[in-house]
């Protein structure tokens, strides 16, 4: 490990901490894709399945580490002191992130440990959020992280009062560019992202995709659609999913206000695997106009 890798004391010092727990769970998990091995490779596979799963196990982890590092610098570099992190949430993101080789779980993970850390160490409030994550698939982790992050700008240009006038505030997106930012190669896994949002209360009741015209029902005679793309999702947002967004970012500490705030940062450690901020979303009623007003006849008429 280079001079540029080295862990933090206070890192190290939540890891000895969390250990013994994390050894417990990651030898079980490790013997566990032994054994499978062992029947894919035969007798020779026992320890070199037991050795892969440990080399696995390890660069997670160390992956973890360093994006959770990453956080503190920043917070030092702006004069704090990023404090230590509660073991009891330490030790839940270790046994998640074994075996997370997908970048966003890692950054999610990283967001809620680097979010737990004060000065006593005490707060574990992340646990919750850690369990949120792990319950979260890759895919379903990118759709929440492409929603927040797309439509966040456009909040900000004209932030609310209040954040809890956000919960359930439809927003449109366009479909075909979000599925492509989040990788998405079927309907079925876009449907299973979004199911997952639903059932975890990341996204409020309700949503609903297809053409332009399917979208928007509730166009008057006087309107017509401006929605530059030919199809559409629509998401209700929530304050759970924003709260989500604010510990995914290692902002879990501040309040909800800071989503709505432009002097708040809130971006991921490394872009990879991360989908960009989508363009052309914002309030569904925002493309709503009215039609261009036609000459009367009477106005028509020549004199």
């Amino acid at each position: 490990m280079d001079e540029g890798d080295a862990l933090d004391p206070i890192i190290t010092g939540a890891v000895l901490k969390a250990g013994q727990f994390a050894d417990k769970a990651g030898d079980s998990v490790a013997k566990e894709a032994g054994g499978i091995l062992v029947r894919l490779f035969g007798p020779s596979a026992d320890v070199m399945g037991t050795h892969w799963a440990n080399q696995l196990r390890e660069k997670n982890l160390n992956r973890l580490l360093r994006k959770t590092e990453k956080r503190a610098k920043k917070v030092e570099d702006t004069g704090e002191d990023p404090g230590f992190a509660n073991p009891r949430v330490a030790s839940q993101v270790f046994e998640s992130a074994q075996y997370a080789d997908q970048e966003v779980v890692a950054e999610y993970l990283s967001g809620v440990l680097a979010s737990s850390r004060d000065a006593s160490g005490k707060d574990d409030a992340g646990v919750a959020w850690s369990n949120v994550v792990a319950r979260l698939s890759s895919d379903q982790l990118r759709l929440h992280f492409a929603i927040y992050a797309s439509i966040r700008p456009v909040i900000l240009s004209d932030p609310p009062d209040r954040t809890s006038a956000l919960h359930g505030l439809e927003i449109v997106m366009p479909t075909n560019p979000l599925a492509d930012a989040c990788g998405f190669s079927s309907i079925e896994r876009y449907d299973d992202a979004v199911d997952g949002l639903l059932r975890e209360g990341l996204i409020d009741d309700g949503y609903r995709y297809g053409n332009r015209v399917y979208v928007w029902t509730e166009v008057g005679p006087t309107q017509e659609i401006s929605f530059p793309h030919d199809h559409a999702t629509t998401f209700h947002l929530s304050i759970h999913g924003i709260r989500l967004f604010l510990w995914g970012t290692g902002a879990g500490r501040l309040p909800t206000t800071s989503y709505v705030d432009p002097a708040v940062v809130l971006n991921p450690v490394d872009q990879n695997d991360l989908p960009q901020p989508i363009q052309d979303v914002n309030f569904k009623n925002f493309y709503l106009v009215d039609k261009a007003t036609e000459a009367s006849p009477a106005q028509a008429e020549t004199p």
